[in-house]
């Protein structure tokens, strides 16, 4: 279980705000889970989405995401993408790592959703973590503004996190 927030700076405000769950299957060999994700963005607008992931304990431990928007204030109701994503944990001293990743990202849109299907944006990002702390940048890249068109570049993030 988790909340994640986005806050705009420029604007001083928080633009969005996600609810998240997800349950470990108990798959022997593969780390797969199932989930769910409300993204709330104020003023009663929302998307609703249901997951799949598995990945694999290999070098470069690769992954992949199934999402399905199941609900969307926004229309967006029947959206599919599948994300493929490789990262590299490193520890750099006792409890401080480096962690560098990527992701490349393919969206299959509703019928009634505009744009086209294929693949519509990939990730290179970079975080360095101390127990409950982290911090990190992104960058975010279009592939095709025919499918998906992509506003921002570069992303910072602080978090604290803690597992029970």
């Amino acid at each position: 279980l988790g909340v994640w927030a986005s806050f705009d700076t420029d604007a001083e405000s928080v633009i969005e705000t996600d609810f998240y769950g997800s349950y470990a299957l108990p798959i022997e060999g593969i780390d797969a889970s199932v989930g769910y994700t409300e993204y709330s963005y104020g003023a009663g607008s929302f998307d609703r989405e249901v997951s799949l992931s598995a990945g694999l304990d290999l070098p470069l431990a690769p992954a992949v995401g199934l999402y399905y928007m199941v609900d969307s204030s926004g229309g967006y109701d029947g959206q599919f993408y599948a994300d493929l994503s490789v990262g590299h944990d490193l520890e750099l001293a006792e409890g401080i790592s480096l962690s560098v990743g990527g992701v490349i990202s393919y969206i299959v849109q509703g019928d009634d959703i505009p744009g086209d299907d294929g693949l519509n944006h990939y990730e290179l990002s970079a975080s360095l973590g101390a127990g409950m702390f982290a911090a990190g940048v992104t960058y975010v890249g279009e592939i095709d503004d025919d499918v998906l068109v992509v506003d921002e570049d570069l992303v910072v993030t602080v978090g604290v996190s803690h597992s029970f």
